[in-house]
């Protein structure tokens, strides 16, 4: 198969791949891994590029006891292959 350049993922894309290469990042944890003050944003671009990033809502405790629904973004095992090949700038 032939291999087709991209245009590259820009370096908040890349931090935030390489990310959820390696397992879940909540909303805010997508902040600062992406060193962006709009990590649903990035999410965003990156799903426009054919990745499946779920974000789950999961509910929780806050330091005040007050219960709340952070959302926790994944990278679905499917979309692994696309994952790497991004990051190497191919795909096939």
């Amino acid at each position: 198969m032939s291999e087709k350049r991209l245009t590259p993922l820009c370096p908040r894309q890349q931090r935030l791949l390489k990310a959820l290469l390696g397992g879940e990042v909540t909303r805010e944890q997508a902040d600062r891994i992406a060193k962006a003050s709009n990590g649903p944003a990035v999410v965003g671009a990156l799903r426009e590029r054919g990745l499946d990033i779920p974000c789950e809502r999961r509910e929780k405790l806050d330091d005040d006891g007050k219960k709340i629904r952070p959302g926790i973004y994944s990278l679905e095992s499917k979309s692994i292959p696309l994952a790497k090949q991004l990051l190497a700038g191919v795909v096939r």
